[in-house]
């Protein structure tokens, strides 16, 4: 009987996300395919760092990623932001790499991180989380690629 119920206890605390951590790599959004550029997603390292990149497809967008920690409770994450990386410069053109914002993109800048003086503190809800997606959001879901971490 203690078997049984020392089973079902285990059973409960997984089915509840008794994860702490997520796996590290590269967490791309819609799919685990890499095409000629990274659409936006999430990489997760040790020590419970993250950072979240746009899609490589948009170049108007001066802020190219956020990260910072995160911590897991139940199914809910935690993130605490500490930088961001920004573009700087560059020359406003139409560049067929960047097929967002039809093909308007800044060229030949620089990335440069900001630490940000006071973190940013957000959360969100984990609605689900296998070795293959983890689903973030009720738009769309992030799946495990074979890029490897750089955090």
């Amino acid at each position: 009987m203690k078997k049984r119920i020392s089973m079902i206890f285990i059973l409960l605390l997984v089915s509840m996300g008794g994860y702490s951590q997520i796996p590290k790599g590269f967490w791309q959004q819609n799919s685990s395919q890499i095409g000629k550029k990274r659409m936006a997603g999430y990489t997760f390292g040790d020590n419970h760092r993250f950072e979240y990149t746009i899609s490589e497809y948009d170049g108007l967008n001066p802020i190219v990623a956020l990260g910072g920690t995160y911590r897991i409770n139940r199914n809910k994450i935690y993130y605490k932001v500490n930088y961001i990386k920004k573009r700087i410069g560059g020359k406003l053109c139409r560049n067929g790499q960047y097929t967002l914002n039809d093909s308007w993109a800044f060229v030949g800048n620089q990335i440069t991180v900001i630490k940000l003086k006071h973190a940013i503190n957000e959360s969100g809800k984990i609605y689900s989380m296998t070795r293959k997606y983890i689903d973030l959001s009720s738009d769309y879901k992030y799946y495990k690629t074979r890029l490897n971490s750089s955090l």
